[in-house]
């Protein structure tokens, strides 16, 4: 087993924020889209990682290396995952859902579209789970929502226009909590999933909608789809550069 290398796919979750635009849309691209759509489908690993008391007591015993291979398949993230499928919580549904509803609300395009359209986003979701934030209690740190969503828009002949991906970790501002919190209130765990799809979603749309010419205050928007998006506070829905 490659240490090193596992290590490096676990050191995302454990920075504040990040993002890495990898190609930008021309105005003549942009300007030449008049709906857009979202794939239904969106992909997502089949299990989430969970930094929770089980890894920190490796890191703790072993430090990163330690950290590492607990963090492979440990029992915090199959409990983890076998209490969201208990309880329905679909974070693929979720990202997708608070994507579509963002990208209404910053109209950056005259119509969001169910199906079809002059291009269309795809997703996928490459890590998900919880992850301790800075703490100075050696294990069972509180945890928070971790997620690491790429995507693309794509012309209807194929053609890919703009792409980014981006992350939250657990040094975020959504609140943070005793991993067991999250495995006895699906209420709870389903609202701090919402809240880190909709920084993500907001944070990877920022570019794309920031030009003038994608802006779209006056257009006709009755047949787009606007998903209400859930209530954050301002702490939480503030930028995370």
């Amino acid at each position: 087993m490659n240490h090193a290398k596992i290590a490096s796919g676990l050191f995302p979750l454990l920075l504040t924020f990040g993002c890495a635009t990898t190609q930008s849309i021309s105005d003549a691209e942009r300007s030449a889209i008049r709906s857009v759509s979202v794939a239904k489908k969106v992909a997502a690993p089949e299990q989430p990682v969970v930094l929770g008391p089980s890894v920190q007591k490796g890191f703790l015993l072993l430090g990163p290396i330690g950290w590492s291979i607990a963090a492979q398949g440990n029992s915090d993230s199959v409990a983890f995952k076998k209490f969201l499928d208990q309880h329905n919580i679909n974070i693929a549904e979720i990202m997708r859902q608070e994507f579509i509803s963002h990208l209404s609300e910053t109209r950056g395009f005259p119509a969001v579209v169910a199906d079809g359209g002059d291009a269309q986003f795809n997703l996928i979701i490459e890590d998900y789970g919880l992850a301790p934030g800075f703490s100075m209690r050696p294990i069972d740190k509180p945890l928070r929502p971790t997620l690491r969503l790429a995507a693309k828009l794509s012309s209807i002949d194929g053609k890919i226009l703009w792409q980014s991906t981006e992350y939250i970790t657990g040094m975020g501002d959504i609140e943070s909590r005793p991993f067991n919190e999250y495995l006895v209130d699906p209420t709870l765990t389903r609202q701090v999933l919402t809240q880190a799809a909709q920084i993500t979603a907001r944070e990877l749309l920022k570019d794309l909608i920031r030009s003038p010419t994608g802006l779209h205050p006056s257009s006709n928007t009755d047949n787009a789809v606007v998903t209400p998006a859930t209530n954050t506070s301002a702490t939480q829905r503030r930028a995370y550069w």
